[in-house]
């Protein structure tokens, strides 16, 4: 992803509290890649802690306020939303029912929190852009008419420091997707 000055790594995919809560490592790690030639931002993950960090979103703050104040940050929803499919196959913004949209906006304003504390926490408008994932599943028929977006108004009245709102894959096509997948694997 790239920013207006420069890149935006989406570096907790690679960070060591993937394979364990070790703080030294996290640290040193998040400050090397802070400072990355070319790096303007990071994309940092909402959890289903509510937090912006796997194991301590309060750790997290406090290392973000040592990073250099040009860093800016996009807070990503992927890992929340994947862990609330995995206990609801009806959650999503995108979802066929009104029981797993609401669901999900409700955690659409808890991102929204993490970007306030974020924002809070380093005394400026530090998040660039929420990537809200939609979470559709395979259907025959798709989402209801205008169901996705429905949320969309009460986002902007919440999102306060973010920016910029990125939606993404309001409905699979089931055969395009696997298309898609193809050839990419080969």
């Amino acid at each position: 992803m790239s920013g207006s000055a420069g890149l935006i790594l989406g570096s907790y995919a690679a960070a060591p509290a993937l394979d364990g809560w070790n703080p030294e490592a996290e640290a040193a790690f998040l400050h090397a890649a802070a400072r990355l030639p070319g790096v303007s931002g990071l994309e940092v993950p909402f959890y289903p802690t509510g937090q912006l960090h796997k194991y301590d979103g309060d750790w997290f703050l406090e290392q973000v306020r040592q990073l250099p104040d040009h860093l800016t940050f996009v807070v990503t929803t992927v890992p929340d939303t994947m862990s609330r499919q995995d206990g609801s196959a009806d959650f999503g913004l995108a979802s066929l029912t009104s029981a797993g949209r609401q669901a999900a906006v409700a955690r659409a304003a808890a991102a929204s929190e993490a970007v306030r504390a974020l924002t809070a926490a380093l005394g400026r408008r530090a998040v660039l852009a929420v990537h809200l994932f939609s979470a559709p599943r395979p259907v025959l028929h798709g989402v209801p008419a205008g169901a996705a977006g429905r949320w969309l108004p009460r986002w902007s009245s919440w999102r306060g420091s973010a920016g910029t709102v990125h939606g993404r894959c309001w409905s699979i096509v089931t055969r395009q997707y696997m298309t898609k997948l193809r050839s990419r694997a080969s």
